[in-house]
């Protein structure tokens, strides 16, 4: 087989392309695609037999910035030791343009593979749901048992509306980028732009996002944002997806309380879930447990590899509580 590197401008190769949309959203239209948005094949007789890509990501280790990557979409060649030749020519190549980590969110099998490659165990991310509706039980009785609550919930946002539904704009990226990486409490999380912000949750070729801003007294400052969006599920069921969130005051009681009112406006929209990701440790986890949420599977597993021999050094055991890592920054819900 043949390794080698591929641009996102490059022809189309057979076997690479399975969704264009995506591919073009993810690797071109990235706000650091120029700098950095990178894939390496492996092509058998001119087709691709396996691939392994990431995007140049700013991240924060503990308020500062350094340079980094997020690994992206992968393809085993079937191949363990071709697989880590890819990712090995993959990082080398970050490297050489300035990369001092590649952190990636993996599924819980590919660990060992992982830390062969190099990579270090960080923590897990695990979905949790706070049911809001009755239909887990009964369809029937979520619509009756729950129709006070309902009508209760709508009106309290009718006289205050605790979270009020926006656009996400140059102007409000701006202000998101500022607020959400001015923290010095970031063990550790991306750094994210204006630029990164609209093409993130304004782009997604598949799935529309709301944004919704909180604040504490009206005219004031921003108090809370988060970004959700909803699924429909094959089930029936109607689940509000927690994408991305930031809360001016740090910790559990500011992230539970940012999760009560979503669950609020959930209730008024007649959604049955809310789902959110959380590093386990993390004030967020803590957060939901505190409310109720019930932990589903472990989703992925967080690692990260050095690129750099400068690169900020992590300490260990990694304090999971201070990762900022939400599941809108690795794609978790794509694999729900």
């Amino acid at each position: 087989m043949e390794v080698r590197n591929y641009h996102p401008t490059d022809p189309p190769l057979p076997g690479l392309l399975q969704d264009p949309q995506q591919f073009q959203w993810r690797q071109v239209d990235h706000p650091e695609a120029e700098v950095g948005a990178r894939v390496v094949v492996a092509l058998d007789h001119g087709r691709v037999a396996g691939m392994a890509s990431a995007q140049r990501q700013a991240l924060v280790f503990n308020g500062i910035k350094t340079g980094g990557a997020l690994l992206g979409p992968r393809q085993s060649t079937g191949q363990p030791s071709l697989d880590r030749g890819l990712l090995e020519l993959l990082s080398t190549r970050l490297a050489d343009e300035g990369a001092a980590m590649l952190l990636a969110a993996i599924a819980p099998a590919e660990l060992s593979f992982f830390e062969a490659a190099g990579f270090r165990y960080l923590g897990e991310a695990s979905a949790r749901n706070l049911y809001i509706g009755l239909e887990a039980v009964s369809a029937r009785l979520s619509k009756t048992a729950l129709s006070p609550l309902r009508r209760f919930a709508q009106e309290a946002r009718r006289i205050r509306p605790k979270l009020v539904e926006t656009d996400l704009d140059p102007i409000l990226a701006e202000i998101f980028s500022r607020l959400s990486t001015e923290s010095d409490r970031l063990g550790l999380a991306l750094f994210k732009s204006p630029a990164y912000w609209s093409w993130r949750y304004n782009k997604d070729p598949h799935h529309r996002h709301r944004t919704l801003v909180y604040r504490q007294k009206a005219g004031g400052p921003i108090d809370a944002f988060a970004i959700v969006r909803r699924h429909d599920s094959d089930r029936g069921r109607a689940v509000l997806h927690l994408m991305d969130y930031w809360t001016r005051q740090p910790g559990r009681r500011a992230h539970a309380k940012l999760l009560g009112d979503l669950a609020i406006l959930a209730m008024t929209e007649g959604i049955d879930v809310l789902r959110c990701f959380a590093v386990a440790g993390s004030s967020t986890e803590q957060a939901m447990l505190g409310l109720g949420c019930i932990r589903k599977k472990v989703e992925r597993v967080l690692v990260i590899r050095p690129l750099d021999p400068e690169a900020p050094e992590l300490p260990s055991p990694f304090p999971a509580k201070d990762a900022g890592l939400v599941a809108g920054d690795l794609d978790l819900y794509d694999v729900l």
